[in-house]
């Protein structure tokens, strides 16, 4: 749902979560039926409004992400 409302591709989306096309898919398909919506823009603007009251981490870095090396090999 974040990354929808980041305004990510389903694509990008699927990617970030290594789901084969076929589960990504079932998984939207699921997400709109029991919210019900009909689209990914509707579905984000659920998504939306309901950020306000709980998780927002849209644009941040995971605490849990893998800290980017900067050290150099000589």
């Amino acid at each position: 749902m974040r990354g929808l409302v980041a305004g990510k591709t389903d694509k990008e989306i699927r990617n970030n979560l290594r789901l084969p096309a076929n589960s990504f898919h079932r998984l939207m398909r699921d997400l709109r039926e029991k919210t019900g919506t009909d689209n990914n823009l509707s579905l984000t603007i659920w998504a939306q409004r309901r950020m306000k009251n709980c998780d927002q981490r849209v644009n941040t870095r995971d605490r849990y992400e893998r800290p980017v090396s900067i050290h150099r090999v000589a």
